[in-house]
């Protein structure tokens, strides 16, 4: 097989053709840089860098070299690619249109470049600038004839909204010829393979990525006109793609009751009959409760697309379910207001978010008669199972399913989806097959943190422009805070609380690890410790916090299992904290593990009964200790890590029992979160926690705390500049305080080096070795000068 090497003239034709002269800066980068890369100027000069940087890369036989679609405004930062929003120009949209088996997991791709390019025909759209053979890919770039700057948020909304048309219209044509497509590179920060380069992805079949030229280019505008206008999708009430004439006229009546709540109608009685019809097409535990639930969500959907007022809407479903009596079974009034605040906040953002379980239409159209036997389509239900939703793989081998807003980890999803339609005629085999099928047609999904956003419930929030974007299952986000975006709340109980259980000068720094938190990702290697002695708010504010970020957004694995526990670690897994309160001291022995955690490093994990999986945890450690846990390691590189949060006081006799609530009530966490952004802010731009001097003599207390010399000499000792004691007489003196105490038992030579580092100072005397400075108080048999 011959060395393939990448091709100077047709990469440098390619970034010529694709950059030269646009504003901004352009990148390059490869897999094994995670594709961060560098970045280039337009001009001459800079594609001539651009060029040789290609060539440096391809000499070392990376997988594949990459240019971003767009400029950036500036360099991202070290380790940063730079996000959509970071973009400054947009030249041209594109395709990708994956083509054989060679390096793909599925083989419903077009067989060959030749079909792939006449499923881009047939989607009518323009013809390509340049088209790019990849090697297992046909890209079809469409490229402006001048630039758009796309820095204001007006216009780069306008330039993302095309794109996803862009894209979907490509799926959309691709999947009614019987391939599939995946939309997920319509990002402004895509990054495709640059001809002229070679792709390596399949090791022992590498392919040139090759590219012809044409004399088209458009206009923003003819690109936007030549998509077909926007076609809503036809659902049944939930969300669910209408499947059956019930349904649909269940629907079309629907529209007609929202009328009737705009002209101020009496509503309930249709409501109760399209509530009973509902129950006919949904079967779930909690019959009309559900049925409800779903015909509300609908409701909202359309009240959102008509511009109705949510608020009569919701007025109008609540005195509908108390004449249905649905609080019999699911509490009460309460109850009823959690489904329609739900079902508000997906009709308000997510229509795809529904997932009713419905009665099978029509189980036998999996099956076919083919030579007198009959044989089962796990293809065809496969198209089934994922037209109920999105879906993805991720790297720890479970299924993951968009929901409401967010990805959330749904190892049977598929085989559930299975089951509900084949009805009858389920085997646990076809459910089995249809999954291998979704599998092999799902993109990954790899749980990265998605920094750029915070995921609310009301939306995407982009905190450093302040802009609220619809959800989308495009952005691969694993976590959604439990409350809705709302800037112009505020938390007065909050305010009164951290007032009360902190020292006034480390407020601000707490406000600052809020924020930091809800924030996707630790760029700042930090885990965070809260200490103080019992009944003090740790432990209030640590339900806060789990309340603030969703239960389901944290795992709670202690300090020593989180070290230790291969299980544990997989906990993290797409999370954005761990959060353990009052954890035990047990002496660490070991911290390359925790390092790694909070190092954003590779780490290696397993789901029990389930292969291992590598991946890079990201989710902030939060724990509460009243007992610090010594370690073996005192290293800068271990104690810089950790943020140390003192509570000073003690409330024990004065609780209050009524805290909790008034904490976290809906309006308190919206301005928690609220107040936090700008907190978080403050904390990105300066790059770190700054320290107060409480906060500084908390951490040091820690430090001391950490290393049980520095324990021992606190504690068993008095500064004496007239003593000297052999360094064996100490050590035993340590030992019997370790054993008395309960501490692992450092080694002498440990010992030794340890009391240096805490200042004592080594002398001999009469050549004897041994410490001076200090005086022995409490042996731990007794009192007194060690002999």
């Amino acid at each position: 097989m011959p060395d393939l090497s990448a091709d100077r003239a047709a990469v440098h034709t390619f970034l010529s053709t694709r950059y030269g002269g646009i504003p901004g800066l352009f990148q390059v980068c490869s897999d094994p840089d995670n594709w961060t890369g560098r970045f280039f100027n337009t001009d001459t000069v800079g594609i001539d860098r651009a060029t040789a940087y290609v060539m440096e890369l391809d000499a070392s036989k990376v997988r594949g070299i990459y240019s971003r679609m767009t400029t950036v405004t500036g360099l991202p930062g070290q380790g940063k690619r730079g996000q959509a929003d970071d973009s400054f120009c947009f030249s041209g949209l594109w395709s990708d249109l994956d083509f054989g088996t060679v390096g793909h997991k599925g083989s419903e791709n077009p067989p060959d470049p030749e079909t792939a390019h006449k499923v881009y025909q047939a989607t009518g759209l323009p013809k390509a600038t340049i088209l790019v053979n990849s090697g297992g890919g046909l890209y079809h770039h469409v490229l402006l004839g001048k630039s758009v700057d796309i820095r204001d948020p007006e216009t780069r909304e306008r330039v993302k909204n095309l794109s996803q048309r862009w894209q979907a219209h490509i799926e959309n044509t691709a999947k009614e010829m019987g391939f599939t497509y995946g939309r997920g590179v319509s990002d402004l920060a895509r990054v495709l393979r640059i001809p002229g380069t070679v792709n390596r992805k399949a090791p022992d079949n590498p392919r040139p990525a090759q590219a012809r030229y044409f004399d088209n280019r458009y206009s923003l505008e003819e690109l936007e006109a030549a998509l077909p206008a926007p076609q809503g999708r036809r659902y049944v009430a939930g969300g669910g793609r209408s499947g059956g004439h019930r349904a649909q006229d269940s629907t079309g009546r629907l529209r007609e009751l929202l009328r009737g709540v705009q002209r101020g109608a009496t509503v309930q009685e249709d409501l109760r009959v399209l509530v009973d019809t509902f129950r006919t097409n949904y079967e779930r535990d909690g019959g009309r409760n559900n049925a409800l639930y779903i015909l509300a969500g609908a409701a909202f959907q359309y009240a959102a697309a008509e511009q109705l007022d949510f608020e009569d809407v919701k007025e109008a479903f609540t005195e509908a379910a108390y004449e249905l009596e649905m609080d019999t079974d699911t509490g009460g009034a309460e109850a009823i207001e959690k489904t329609l605040e739900s079902a508000e906040r997906y009709g308000r953002n997510n229509p795809r978010a529904f997932e009713p379980r419905r009665t099978p239409t029509d189980p036998e159209k999996y099956f076919a008669r083919i030579e007198g036997t009959r044989t089962f389509l796990a293809a065809t239900l496969a198209t089934d199972v994922l037209d109920i939703g999105p879906l993805a793989a991720g790297i720890d081998s479970l299924l993951w399913q968009y929901r409401e807003g967010v990805w959330v980890p749904s190892k049977d999803v598929a085989r559930h989806r299975a089951a509900n339609l084949l009805g009858e005629n389920y085997r646990r085999s076809y459910a089995v097959n249809a999954e291998d099928v979704v599998r092999s047609r799902i993109p990954d999904i790899e749980c990265e943190p998605i920094s750029e956003v915070i995921n609310f419930r009301n939306g995407l929030y982009y905190w450093q422009t302040g802009i609220l974007a619809p959800h989308s299952p495009d952005v691969l986000s694993t976590v959604q805070l439990s409350v809705d975006w709302e800037p112009a709340a505020t938390c007065p109980e909050f305010d009164a609380f951290l007032g009360q259980v902190l020292h006034a000068d480390t407020v601000d720094m707490m406000w600052e690890l809020i924020g930091y938190l809800m924030y996707s990702g630790n760029p700042l290697h930090k885990a965070v410790m809260l200490t103080g002695s019992g009944r003090n708010g740790k432990g209030t504010f640590l339900r806060v916090l789990e309340t603030l970020l969703g239960k389901q957004n944290i795992s709670s694995a202690s300090l020593t299992d989180l070290v230790s526990n291969r299980f544990a670690t997989a906990s993290l897994f797409g999370k954005i904290a761990n959060i353990a309160g009052d954890i035990d001291g047990t002496y660490l022995e070991t911290t390359g593990v925790f390092k790694n955690i909070t190092g954003l490093d590779s780490i290696r994990a397993e789901h029990k009964g389930r292969d291992g999986f590598e991946f890079t945890p990201w989710a902030v450690p939060v724990f509460s200790a009243n007992k610090i846990p010594g370690s073996a390691d005192t290293t800068v590189g271990y104690l810089s890590r950790w943020v140390i949060q003192h509570f000073p006081h003690n409330f024990e006799g004065r609780e209050d029992r009524t805290l909790d609530q008034r904490l976290q009530t809906k309006s308190e966490l919206a301005g928690i979160a609220a107040k936090a952004v700008p907190a978080l802010k403050r904390l990105m731009a300066r790059g770190d926690f700054e320290l107060s001097t409480s906060a500084q003599e908390a951490r040091e207390e820690f430090i001391r705390r950490v290393d049980q010399v520095r324990t021992w000499i606190s504690e068993c000792t008095a500064p004496d500049p007239a003593s000297w004691s052999p360094r064996t007489a100490l050590y035993a003196v340590y030992k019997n305080w370790a054993a008395r105490d309960g501490h692992g038992t450092l080694k002498a030579t440990e010992f030794y080096d340890r009391l240096e580092s805490a200042g004592v100072r080594p002398a001999k005397v009469n050549g004897n070795r041994g410490f001076a400075g200090i005086r022995v108080t409490d042996t731990a048999e007794g009192t007194g000068r060690p002999r």
